[in-house]
Formats: C-alpha cells, structure tokens, sequence
C-alpha cells in the first residue's frame, strides 16, 4: 500500500530541509567553542601540573595523552625507595599514590620525597618516570 503526502506535508518537510544546513552550522560552531573551552581547560592543567615538574624527571608533554591510561607499568607502596628513569642519581621515598586525570585518561603517579631536596613536601611523579631502587644502591640503608 502506497502512502501519498499531501502538498503542505511535502512543503512543511521541504522548509526543514532549506532550515537544515543553517541548523547543523550552528550545531558545528557551538561544538567548535566547547571543543576550544575543554582544550584551553586541558591546557591549563597541564600547565598547573608543570609548575610541579622539573627537568629532573618525565614532563607530562612527553606523554601522548592517549597513551596515559597505560602509565600503570610501575607500582609502589608507601616508603619504597625509588630512583629517576632517566637521571638514576636522583633518588627518593614513595609518598602517597595519586591518579592525575587528563582528558585522554589517567596517569598513575605517586608523590616522591626527593633525597636531594631535603624537604617535607613531596613532589608528584608520574609512575614511568620511576624505577625501583635496588638495595645494594640506596646508599640511604
């Protein structure tokens, strides 16, 4: 059984479809200003964490954030000694376990008490930037 329209249900659907393109532009442009606000967001994150970070060990900005959620490849508990990937000299005592999310996903890190600071407040690492210490090298035990 054929349904047929009427002429203003055709020119009713007709107007919409004109209507369409104008719809979706401004559908698009308003996804473009949410996308901006959720990157500068991101942005200023990173920025906030960086004011944590030193040279010393691995900056948030050499992780692809895509890649983030797979930074679970190091685990310590509260008082493992530990030593940095990529500068093994510097050593420290795992503090508290903390999750840093970004908008790819979550980083595992830990708050790390640095020997050389000599301070009380740790500073935090992402999990991939640590390496256990091995005994025979933590000149502090």
């Amino acid at each position: 059984m054929k349904e047929e329209f009427t002429k203003e249900e055709i020119e009713q659907v007709t107007a919409c479809l004109k209507d369409l393109p104008v719809h979706l532009g401004k559908i698009l442009r308003e996804t473009a200003e949410i996308m901006k606000e959720i990157f500068a967001e991101n942005i200023e994150l990173r920025n906030i964490l960086a004011t944590y970070q030193s040279s010393d060990y691995l900056s948030l900005d050499e992780l692809a954030t895509e890649l983030l959620g797979n930074y679970y490849d190091a685990q310590f508990t509260n008082g493992d000694r530990i030593r940095l990937k990529r500068r093994p000299e510097i050593l420290g005592t795992v503090g508290e376990h903390k999750v840093i999310w970004l908008m790819g996903g979550t980083a595992n890190a830990y708050d790390v008490y640095f020997d050389h600071l000599q301070s009380e407040n740790p500073l935090p690492v992402i999990a991939s930037a640590l390496e256990s210490l091995p005994e025979a090298c933590d000149q502090k035990q």
